[in-house]
């Protein structure tokens, strides 16, 4: 088109518009005073708004001049001088230059001052951290230093137009350090950007360090085990040690990304060592492999070693020289005498063993042996303790009775139950009303008894078939389960002094001619 051809806008005002421009920001800044000069040396001034924007009215085929009289505060003035020429088209020319829009620049006298506020979080699940230290290097000097609060915002303010390093110097307590090194660009307009991305509100991740904690366990029975002691090392560096408490956890606390060597250097009594060396392997993001196993599926389980049957102590009456038992063939057995003294015997072939008893030693009646079991491969049993009986000592007085336990009838009394040749007869009553009729063996009250198994002929009978009432001293068994002849066989622990002794006995009654 040609600007210089005439038209009908002669009379016509022309609207100028000028826009003053912070030159770094490119932001509107209002304030600037112009003075706009037409050729007949009329002039007029005006200020621009908030925007930045002032409009001045022209005529058509007419010359200006456009100064700046006097700049925004804080910013340099504009020296130079524009030269508008408005053709008869109105169309608007400065300094030569078609100028729909004059935009004129102003730089800030004071330096740019950025800031930029960024977000430290937990990698796991966003919260925010408090503590995170981080360190802004230019050139490798340190410019500022800023902390998270306790909303994660770690604020840098005051920063000048240029390239900096931004660097995490002192992680949160609980968290690894992030060794990441972020460019952070402050533009000649004031924003600032971190690896190209708006700084305000930049996540800056933390992985939380890595609680190293596990299960102990016993093999057998699943159970937690204590007291076992771990060894964790580095390179050859001890880093630590852990006992396995009651629960069964073993904890180091909290470890660094690496590589760790874990051993089991104290085992529990009773337990086969543990030889296994594991790896541990922690990871930059947490994680934990121990032998490639994820720690929460990670335990360590230590097997028992068997333990030794316990041996069995006969009777011992007083001033015996002799003591004897039953254990596993080929087992010692270690029998502690009242005085201390100690005495070993190898079990033999056919399951008893005999100890004599020191020249010296007079086993008085309430003296207490005690002895133990070692079988090959096991560890020692517990102690069994026998107590020393005197000559005169009997065992326990019985009676015997048949009743029908549901009309309460008498059927038979056997009087005294002598020890090994008791007979109880149905005095020739019908085998018929025997199906109902129990037989009560009633022990001397003065006598506790523990009832061990019933046996009729080497037969067990079963707990369903018979029932010890401990208060009254009483054994009721079903009488069908006895027929004439049978010998039942009642295995008993005495008990003295409230203490439950390992002296097993059989009270043998041989029952007659019961249908």
């Amino acid at each position: 088109m040609n600007h210089h051809n005439s038209c009908n806008n002669r009379c016509r005002y022309i609207s100028l518009t000028i826009h003053k421009i912070n030159s770094v920001t490119g932001t509107g800044i209002s304030g600037a005073l112009f003075e706009l000069t037409a050729c007949n040396g009329v002039t007029c001034r005006g200020t621009t708004d908030s925007n930045g924007l002032l409009i001045f009215l022209v005529l058509p085929c007419n010359t200006y001049m456009l100064r700046e009289v006097a700049p925004p505060a804080g910013y340099t003035p504009v020296d130079h001088v524009f030269n508008i020429c408005v053709d008869a088209c109105g169309c608007i020319f400065v300094d030569g230059v078609f100028t729909p829009q004059l935009n004129i620049m102003n730089t800030p006298t004071s330096p740019i001052s950025a800031s930029f506020t960024a977000i430290k979080v937990n990698i796991e699940n966003g919260a925010p951290l408090a503590g995170a230290v981080y360190t802004l290097f230019q050139n490798s000097t340190v410019v500022a230093v800023a902390t998270s609060n306790a909303s994660g915002q770690v604020t840098f303010t005051g920063l000048s137009p240029g390239t900096y390093e931004l660097m995490e110097t002192t992680p949160p307590p609980g968290f690894q350090t992030n060794s990441e090194s972020l460019a952070v660009v402050v533009a000649q307009n004031g924003i600032v950007t971190i690896e190209g991305q708006p700084a305000n509100g930049f996540i800056l991740n933390d992985v939380p360090l890595s609680n190293f904690i596990f299960l102990k366990l016993d093999a057998s029975t699943g159970l937690p085990l204590a007291g076992a002691t771990f060894t964790l090392t580095q390179n050859g560096a001890v880093i630590g040690t852990a006992t396995s408490d009651s629960d069964g956890l073993v904890n180091f606390g909290i470890l660094s990304a690496g590589t760790y060597q874990l051993t089991e250097t104290i085992t529990p009594p009773g337990f086969q060592p543990n030889s296994t060396v594991y790896q541990v392997v922690v990871g930059t993001n947490g994680s934990i492999t121990i032998n490639g196993v994820p720690l929460g599926d990670f335990v360590v389980e230590d097997v028992p070693i068997a333990v030794s049957a316990s041996p069995i102590i006969d009777t011992i009456i007083e001033g015996a020289q002799e003591i004897t038992g039953t254990g596993v063939p080929e087992a010692t057995v270690t029998v502690t005498l009242p005085n201390g003294s100690v005495v070993n015997a190898t079990v033999n072939s056919d399951g008893t063993w005999l100890v004599n008893v020191p020249a010296g030693i007079v086993l008085s009646v309430g003296d207490i042996v005690s002895a133990n079991q070692t079988e090959t491969g096991k560890i020692v049993s517990g102690n069994v303790h026998a107590i020393v009986i005197g000559n005169t000592d009997i065992e326990p007085g019985i009676d015997v009775f048949v009743e029908n336990l549901t009309t309460g009838e008498n059927f038979a009394q056997a009087g005294d139950l002598l020890l090994y040749d008791a007979i109880v007869t149905n005095n020739g009553t019908a085998s018929s009303i025997w199906q109902s009729a129990y037989v009560i063996f009633e022990f001397n009250p003065s006598v506790v008894l523990q009832v061990n198994s019933i046996r009729i002929n080497n037969r067990t009978v079963a707990p369903s078939q018979y029932n010890y009432d401990s208060t009254a001293n009483t054994l009721t068994m079903y009488l069908g389960d006895i027929v004439g002849g049978n010998s039942v066989s009642i295995s008993y622990r005495v008990a003295v002094n409230s203490d439950i002794l390992n002296i097993d006995n059989d009270i043998n009654a041989i029952l007659g001619s019961l249908v």
